[in-house]
């Protein structure tokens, strides 16, 4: 298996800037879960198209340049698929529902989950391959709609200095998620709407043969957006001091 994901990445250097926390969304004290939760709510209800102040990328439209999976034969699902230029559509209906991690101690693990109804990857793609020992072949548009996603981002924290200042760098970033259905539509695929009824009709058989790819390449965009944040604002700035009111 080979999966190749390009993202336009913004990431800083040993150089800050000057940051300014948005003032309509609430600091919170470090391991105060709950509040956290509620402000991360606020921050992707107010700035789903990204905030510039805090290096934030837009969240819906999220752009992806690029994304190349490629599964083995081994597989009932055996294809050679491209994404260039899409986009996702979706996240500005999600919530966060759970998020653990960020106390005094920066160096830790951390995991965020949120859900939504639903997400869109639209854009021009390519296949080759077979599913389920049928022919897949096709290039064009596509819009690919995923059900409920649950998903959950787990990653280590690590401590730098920059400058003076401490940064939590986020490491071996893992995105996973489940869902309740995959409904795909590819235009001018060989065998038409066929086709499309016939790996709608498998979308679970389809889906177990390329999530772990789908994963990898979620995991890469998640590290891409934590790291544009987490490298623009020192730790300590992210939260209420304590000796502040809330």
């Amino acid at each position: 298996m080979k999966i190749i994901l390009t993202v336009c990445t913004l990431i800083l250097s040993g150089n800050t800037i000057a940051v300014q926390f948005p003032a309509d969304v609430t600091k919170c004290r470090k391991g105060d879960g709950e509040c956290i939760v509620q402000s991360a709510n606020k921050m992707l209800r107010e700035y789903p198209m990204g905030e510039s102040n805090i290096n934030l990328l837009s969240l819906d439209p999220l752009e992806i340049p690029h994304i190349h999976i490629e599964k083995g034969t081994s597989s009932v699902v055996d294809v050679l698929l491209e994404f260039s230029n899409n986009t996702i559509s979706g996240f500005r209906d999600f919530t966060f529902y759970k998020i653990d991690g960020f106390n005094d101690t920066i160096d830790g693990k951390y995991e965020i989950q949120l859900k939504g109804p639903q997400i869109q990857l639209m854009g021009p793609y390519s296949v080759k391959g077979s599913v389920l020992f049928v022919p897949i072949q096709g290039i064009g548009d596509s819009n690919i709609t995923v059900l409920n996603p649950d998903f959950v981002v787990r990653f280590n924290g690590k401590s730098i200095t920059k400058n003076g200042e401490t940064f939590l760098q986020p490491e071996d970033v893992e995105m996973s998620f489940t869902i309740s259905e995959l409904i795909l539509n590819l235009d001018n695929l060989y065998g038409g709407s066929t086709t499309n009824s016939f790996l709608n009709r498998n979308w679970e058989r389809v889906w177990s043969g390329i999530n772990e790819s789908v994963f990898s390449s979620f995991s890469q965009i998640a590290a891409n957006i934590l790291i544009n944040v987490f490298s623009t604002i020192p730790y300590d700035e992210l939260f209420t001091k304590e000796n502040e009111s809330l």
